[in-house]
């Protein structure tokens, strides 16, 4: 069924441009991902999305522990992984679900 909206999950890992060569080791360490400079400022950024990229990534870090807000928002990027890879984001229900998780990530996270 076609809801006529999409799901791709992303992940971005930033730090300042004094870090390059450190975002340049988790690249080659991730063997995925694609170095971005923030034009303003002097931040460059790690991205990668797509669903492959997801699951290779969550199976690098799945006996690792990530506390505060980043646990939090680790553990719902992996609930939204788990709906795609079930192919639940293909139906109103599963994309609504993840509509709620997401709606509760980053910014929009209450402390």
């Amino acid at each position: 069924m076609l809801l006529g909206f999409g799901v791709s999950p992303q992940n971005w890992i930033s730090q300042d441009k004094i870090s390059l060569v450190l975002l340049e080791q988790i690249v080659n360490f991730l063997k995925f991902g694609k170095i971005y400079y923030v034009t303003k400022g002097d931040v460059a950024s790690i991205r990668f999305n797509g669903i492959k990229s997801a699951n290779r990534f969550i199976n690098l870090f799945e006996n690792k522990k990530f506390h505060g807000d980043k646990g939090l928002n680790y553990k719902d990027f992996c609930n939204i992984v788990d709906l795609m890879n079930k192919k639940e984001h293909l139906n109103k229900k599963g994309f609504a679900k993840i509509k709620i998780i997401k709606s509760g990530m980053n910014t929009k996270r209450e402390s």
